[in-house]
């Protein structure tokens, strides 16, 4: 799957978190795809998504964002995170300056900020 559409999960409340698996040909998240779903606590955005649409996290108030770029690609809606959620940017090793960063832990899978 390269792209998850709009809205392909909206209002999807028990969903509790979503992430994708190190092969993932992901590239393109659409607008509104998560909106309202209440109980997702985090996603694990890779690397390789090139486009994530208008308020595709909107009103997820319990959201926190991990994305495996270590900054956000031009491509990606102005919008994208609307509700203002946090947001942290992957690091292999831990940065000098301050700000939201991650790794994942030892068992490869869970992330853990900085």
């Amino acid at each position: 799957m390269k792209t998850i559409y709009s809205e392909a999960f909206k209002n999807c409340n028990k969903l509790k978190s979503v992430t994708f698996s190190g092969n993932s040909q992901l590239t393109s998240i659409g607008t509104g795809t998560f909106s309202n779903c209440s109980s997702l606590t985090n996603i694990i955005i890779p690397k390789n998504v090139a486009n994530i649409g208008k308020d595709a996290f909107s009103y997820c108030n319990s959201l926190t964002i991990y994305c495996e770029a270590v900054s956000k690609p031009d491509e990606w809606n102005s919008n994208w995170n609307s509700s203002n959620r946090p947001v942290y940017w992957y690091r292999e090793t831990q940065p000098i300056s301050s700000g939201n960063y991650w790794h994942y832990n030892t068992d490869g899978a869970t992330p853990l900020q900085w």
